[in-house]
This record gives C-alpha cells, structure tokens and sequence, in this order.
C-alpha cells in the first residue's frame, strides 16, 4: 500500500472506484494496484495524480513510507531547488 496516496484519497474523498474510473481499469484491478498487489506505472501515478491530486508530486504520492506534512514540504522545496538549478543550468550553456 502506498500510505501517502492512502491518507490523500481519505482526505479528498476519492475512492478506489475513482481511481478504476481515472485508469479505465476494473474496480479489483484499481485496488490490486493500490494495495501493492500489482504495480503502478509511471504513466498510471500520472494519470492518478494529475486527475485528483495535481499539486502533488508523484514521489510523495507513491512513496511506500508515510512522509509526514513537514516532510512532504521539504520535499517539494528540494524538487523545486532541483528543478530551478536544472533552468538556471540550461540557460547559462551557449
């Protein structure tokens, strides 16, 4: 189970028949992925996260340990960081 992901659809009502729905899958196969059972791809935790979570990221969602809210900030602010060096990084280059 991904704990993240599972604290997130309680806190915004999304249920695994809407996961089944946003991944045109069968309700047993939406819950065999969110149990661990099967995996995710990448383009399925797209899918997921871009129709009920977008402000999130993908490794928090998907992460198999709870990360906590403060966590989760720093996380975000890491990847940011990250993502502003990459910017800053292909501008500078001739």
């Amino acid at each position: 189970m991904y704990p993240n992901l599972n604290a997130e659809m309680a806190r915004h009502n999304v249920t695994p028949k809407d996961i089944a729905d946003a991944l045109n899958v069968t309700l047993e196969t939406a819950r065999n992925k969110l149990y661990g059972r099967t995996k995710v791809s990448t383009q399925e935790a797209e899918i997921i996260r871009d129709a009920y979570f977008p402000g999130m990221t993908i490794d928090y969602l998907f992460s198999l340990k709870p990360i906590y809210l403060r966590d989760r900030w720093l996380l975000e602010q890491e990847e940011a960081s990250v993502s502003k060096e990459n910017v800053l990084l292909k501008v500078d280059k001739p």
